[in-house]
């Protein structure tokens, strides 16, 4: 009896040894086998989106009808001919006599008269209302000449105050402005008794720097 307890002692300590062997040949077939695992394919939710840079708007809108500072414009008159032209430099003012500036039709005043007073007590002094008494000049402008005179975008509308006629310095309108430049065809002999020829140009104040006429 003794005998058959040790030989299933023995028995069942040999199944014990041959599970653990199994359960470790298990174990190292797996971890021997050389895989590593799966790759597995992730999508990739994360897109690039291209977003819209604001762009901030730029209005610089309509030029003014009174600009603060208009521009000093030209005025200029050029002989492409071959003949002499002779044009009126000034009457019994200052104010030259061979170009003119209209607005809606209306004639302006560029320069001051000499023959007026400022409508502004603060502006006017003595040497107001009195004229150098100056006789009407013509000059001639020879064939490849030419003649100019800059003018500030200034004006001088007349006016009555307090009884009297003065004249009060502005800004020359920005539209519907015209200027009429006029010579004679000829020696300054003929001059003023002969007919002028004149054009009218169309300008505005606030854009232009030079009104040109070519006598071709």
């Amino acid at each position: 009896m003794g005998a058959r307890m040790v030989k299933q002692c023995f028995s069942i300590l040999v199944i014990f040894c041959l599970v653990g062997i199994v359960s470790c040949g298990g174990t190292d077939a797996s971890s021997d086998s050389g895989v590593s695992g799966v790759d597995v394919a992730v999508e990739d939710t994360h897109r690039s989106v291209d977003v819209p840079v604001p762009v901030e708007p730029t209005d610089t809108g309509p030029p003014p009808d009174f600009p603060d500072e208009p521009n000093e414009i030209e005025f200029v008159l050029e002989n492409k001919t071959d003949e002499v032209i002779t044009i009126k430099m000034h009457g019994e003012t200052i104010t030259p006599g061979w170009f003119e500036v209209f607005h809606d039709g209306d004639s302006l005043n560029l320069f001051e008269d000499c023959s007026l007073c400022s409508c502004d007590a603060e502006i006017a002094d003595d040497s107001c209302n009195q004229c150098p008494g100056l006789e009407p000049n013509y000059s001639e402008v020879n064939p490849g000449g030419l003649v100019s005179r800059y003018w500030p975008g200034t004006v001088f509308p007349v006016e009555q105050s307090d009884g009297s006629t003065c004249e009060r310095q502005g800004i020359v309108p920005n539209n519907n402005l015209q200027a009429r430049i006029c010579w004679w065809a000829g020696p300054k002999e003929i001059a003023p008794d002969a007919e002028k020829t004149c054009v009218d140009l169309s300008f505005e104040a606030w854009k232009e720097i030079q009104v040109i006429h070519q006598v071709k």
